[in-house]
């Protein structure tokens, strides 16, 4: 016998109702089970029989049950998602979709509803959350810095990569790299992006280096990279690992080794310069002896007498000079002694002359109250000629004027960044010697050797 809420002539559709997929039930207007299908029987574990007449509320909650019975009231379609507690346990995930039923009067005489078994996507989608939420974790927890690069912006990035370079991760989102990366590393690296998303192979791990937020440093990174889909469009996702404290300690050995090297190269040095000395040395001594017994041999007032005075005063200047390659050879030593500065140069001037070029006027311009100054006199004659050297070398040649200038000045009235004073003394006078040429002066790449 036909369902009597189906309106006359709708049985034909208690066969469809009876073999749809979808769990559907019967209602009267007290919400009450009147009719159910196989599908609800198998959702709810319970039989037709045991479910007639039984409220709706005892499946659904009382609230969902409420807001049905208003839409049926209302004739409209009510469609939300719930909890069902079927009567053997458990609970499920289900979207109730309810409509009503009219009579022949036009009244509401009941209604449908439709059950849609939602659990196993909604158990799915929270165990994607979860493993959503357990790999957030761990790439926001990671040492290393992660970042997805899209369109040459930075689309995502945790917290390692952003503090590497001073920022937070909001701080960074949307940047284009050319804000974080020295330009010819950015152009670098943007040529590796395009070339890995049209499918060339390139290398996955690379090193390069972003610009610090504080504009003075450099960190240095080692990053590995790979193309992956982001938010529906391709981009490159990569690790990256601060390599900077790395790269120092290289280049900390590398100095340590060139270091050794040139260690290695003066103690050659010194080695031959001592030998060259005790060689040199014996050679003044014989013209120094001979030079000394031809002037014992000439009156007072002979004009060759002079000339070798003259000899013997070059080659004592020339001792000097073995002195200063014995010492540096360590065989010798340093005798410090305290020179009046103004007179050292002076004495040194006329020598100087005969060794720079005829075209170079040398002037000395001696301060006042210069204070003496304790040291080898050899090594300050041999200091400052070797400037004043350096300075007739610089005019290339041409007519022009070196000057050596000497005054007394305190630690502070010194410029520390062209001057090292060591650890400045307070109230101490320094004695200062300038030598200045008016030639073309030295580039950048001499000032650093």
């Amino acid at each position: 016998m036909p369902n009597p809420l189906f309106p006359q002539g709708l049985g034909r559709y208690q066969s469809l109702f009876e073999a749809s997929p979808l769990p559907m039930g019967l209602v009267d207007q007290q919400l009450r089970w009147v009719e159910v299908n196989r599908a609800l029987e198998a959702l709810t574990g319970l039989k037709h029989r045991q479910l007639a007449g039984r409220e709706v509320s005892g499946f659904l909650s009382e609230g969902v049950a409420s807001s049905i019975r208003e839409a049926l009231a209302d004739d409209r379609i009510f469609r939300d998602k719930a909890m069902v507690a079927p009567p053997h346990g458990g609970s499920l995930h289900v979207e109730v979709t309810a409509y009503g039923l009219s009579a022949e009067d036009g009244s509401c005489s009941g209604g449908v509803l439709i059950l849609r078994d939602l659990t196993s996507s909604v158990v799915l989608e929270q165990a994607l959350k979860e493993s959503e939420e357990k790999y957030r974790l761990l790439v926001e927890k990671m040492q290393d810095g992660v970042f997805v690069l899209q369109d040459g912006r930075i689309a995502f990035v945790n917290k390692a990569a952003a503090n590497m370079f001073g920022f937070d991760p909001g701080e960074v989102l949307g940047c284009s790299l050319e804000e974080l990366m020295p330009r010819e590393e950015f152009m670098e690296v943007m040529d590796r992006y395009r070339r890995r998303l049209s499918g060339e192979k390139v290398p996955a791990s690379y090193e390069t280096s972003l610009s610090h937020r504080n504009g003075i440093h450099r960190v240095h990174i080692h990053v590995r990279v790979g193309v992956i889909n982001f938010m529906g469009r391709p981009a490159v996702m990569g690790t990256m690992k601060d390599i900077t404290a790395l790269k120092e300690a290289e280049e900390q050995r590398r100095r340590l080794e060139e270091g050794l090297r040139d260690a290695q190269r003066y103690e050659s040095l010194g080695v031959m310069a001592g030998g060259l000395a005790h060689d040199f040395n014996n050679l003044l001594t014989g013209i120094m002896g001979n030079a000394e017994l031809a002037k014992k041999r000439l009156e007072a007032d002979h004009p060759v007498r002079r000339h070798l005075e003259k000899i013997c005063d070059i080659a004592s200047r020339a001792g000097g000079l073995t002195s200063q390659m014995l010492a540096y050879s360590g065989e010798g030593d340093f005798m410090a002694q305290t020179l009046d500065l103004n007179q050292v140069l002076s004495e040194l001037i006329d020598f100087a002359r005969s060794v720079i070029s005829k075209k170079t006027r040398l002037v000395l311009d001696p301060g006042d109250d210069v204070p003496a100054l304790v040291s080898d006199i050899n090594q300050v004659k041999q200091m400052v000629l070797n400037l004043i050297i350096n300075g007739s070398e610089a005019l290339l040649g041409k007519e022009g004027e070196v000057t050596v200038h000497t005054r007394a000045s305190t630690a502070d009235a010194i410029d520390r960044e062209t001057v090292v004073v060591g650890e400045p003394r307070p109230g101490v006078m320094y004695a200062v010697i300038e030598v200045e040429d008016t030639g073309s002066g030295m580039d950048k790449g001499m000032v650093e050797k």
